[in-house]
Parts: structure tokens; sequence; C-alpha cells
């Protein structure tokens, strides 16, 4: 959400949502089992790409066996200015 609230305040003070790329890369432990096209949905402006690559971090719980995943985003935002 914040990501969204500021590419969207970004991008329409230089001339339009759709004048901006954005490109994500999300690591994970497990990149099989991210659905990188609902990724990419989560955020309909300007064009957006997705990759998915090893990274992250889980992290076990054995009491209760529900590990805790933990995924590292960046996200480069790409605008032309006048």
């Amino acid at each position: 959400m914040v990501v969204r609230t500021l590419f969207f305040s970004i991008t329409r003070g230089a001339g339009g949502i759709r004048n901006g790329q954005l490109d994500r890369t999300i690591g994970v432990q497990q990149p099989d089992k991210v659905d990188a096209e609902k990724v990419r949905a989560s955020l309909p402006h300007g064009i957006v790409t997705v990759k998915v690559v090893k990274g992250g971090l889980d992290v076990a719980d054995p009491e209760n066996n529900d590990p805790a995943v933990i995924a590292s985003a960046a996200v480069e935002v790409k605008l032309e200015l006048p």
C-alpha cells in the first residue's frame, strides 16, 4: 500500500501515471511459490514488471510448525520528467 501511494503521488506530479515504469524485485526462499502476476496486478498503474528471486528468510517455529516468511523487496520507479 505504501508503494502504491508513493508511486501515485510521484507520477501524478510528473505528467500522469501512464508515464511511469515500476520494476519490482521480490526475494524469498521459495520463489516458485510466488505468483508474480498477482504481485504485478496489485499495482496497476504505469508499466509494471516483477522479478522473483531467491532471497529473503524463512524463520522456523518448531513449536507451532508455522515458519515466518520474510520477503525482501526492491522497487525501482522510472519517470520521464519534463
